[in-house]
């Protein structure tokens, strides 16, 4: 009983190959999208901690840890020939019980506030959409990393396999064919002139990560010298600087202006930095990982797609109810309570079952 109840937030780590270090940014992850939502809202600690604006560069952290673990599940199998039927199916039954109920109920309760409440900050969720937004034809407002996300589950593993049957994923053809398809990609959105299309506009990010799933499913990572080891530790802690100087409200406070490149332009910039703070966790040994692999942070990475489904209300209700002085405070404390609580009650069930019936062990 004891074991149970000290493993209630961390039932991940029964899963094959599992990196504490993950979860760790997953949280990072959250905690900073937290901030970044209720920055657009004015409710912050103080005026020196406003993220104010930076949403899409904390949601591409998301994005390459997603195509990372999705990517490496398949990179894996394929290269040591476990890719068959049987896999296919247990990633889907995976996916589907990660994703699912949970999305229900956010929508529900989504659809039920706006009905009673009107919209949430600039977007309503009426339960006219509930069906668009469940087969991610529509992805507003917040939904829309939702449903880029979900369809990289799909078009990534594809891409291995496209590039297993042609190059066997060898490393240098397959970062040629990464290469190949993000030009490709660039031409489209510009010969189309499509004003904005996020799983397009996102490729680079998904499509560094899967590269170093890659990398890693060819022992490349496991072959790094010490040197370039700590080579890779120094580029993530100066990633994660200039991302810090990146954020709007500081490259303002630092230079005078706005950072303003374009939407396409944002993304690759995002992969090149979140690929190496990835790299810098998974490859290093030293304060880098240490830092993600503390418990606060791992647990935060275990309740984030609770805490990012659900917080949206909370903040709504937070700016309606609550005194200016004391915002932030609620609004952090109860996203984590509540956050918990459906965890508990909903996505840790799904985790038994998912670990019961879909398990790749």
């Amino acid at each position: 009983m004891k074991e149970e109840t000290g493993n209630l937030f961390f039932i991940n780590e029964k899963e094959n190959n599992y990196l504490k270090v993950l979860d760790g940014l997953r949280g990072l992850a959250i905690l900073l999208v937290l901030l970044t939502h209720s920055g657009n809202w004015d409710i912050v600690f103080c005026k020196y901690i406003n993220l104010k604006l930076a949403g899409r560069e904390i949601i591409c952290l998301f994005f390459i840890l997603s195509a990372y673990l999705v990517s490496r599940q398949f990179a894996r199998a394929l290269i040591n020939n476990r890719f068959n039927f049987s896999f296919c199916k247990k990633y889907l039954g995976r996916r589907l019980l990660r994703i699912y109920p949970l999305f229900i109920i956010c929508l529900l309760v989504f659809g039920t506030i706006t009905h009673y409440f009107g919209k949430m900050g600039m977007y309503g969720y009426p339960f006219s959409n509930v069906l668009s937004h469940l087969f991610f034809l529509k992805g507003e407002g917040m939904f829309w990393a939702v449903a880029v996300e979900f369809k990289y589950y799909f078009a990534l593993p594809l891409l291995l396999i496209v590039c297993y049957k042609a190059v066997k994923l060898k490393v240098i053809p397959f970062l040629m064919i990464l290469l190949v398809l993000n030009a490709l990609a660039g031409l489209s959105l510009n010969i189309f002139h499509l004003p904005s299309f996020p799983f397009v506009e996102s490729f680079p990010v998904f499509s560094m990560g899967c590269f170093i799933a890659v990398l890693e499913a060819n022992g490349k990572l496991q072959e790094l010298s010490q040197s370039r080891i700590k080579f890779m530790e120094c580029a993530g802690w100066l990633s994660v600087i200039v991302l810090f100087i990146l954020i709007p409200a500081n490259f303002n406070y630092i230079f005078g202006h706005e950072h303003s490149p374009k939407d396409r332009e944002d993304y690759f910039i995002m992969a090149l930095l979140w690929s190496s703070v990835l790299l810098a966790a998974i490859a290093g040994q030293g304060l880098f990982k240490r830092i993600f692999e503390l418990k606060i942070f791992r647990f935060l990475g275990n309740i984030s797609y609770s805490l990012y489904l659900f917080h949206l209300p909370v903040l709504f209700f937070v700016n309606l109810y609550v005194a200016s002085s004391l915002k932030i405070y609620v609004f952090v404390v109860a996203s984590l309570i509540i956050a918990s609580v459906i965890y508990l009650l909903i996505e840790r069930p799904m985790a038994i079952l998912k670990l019961k019936y879909f398990s790749d062990r």
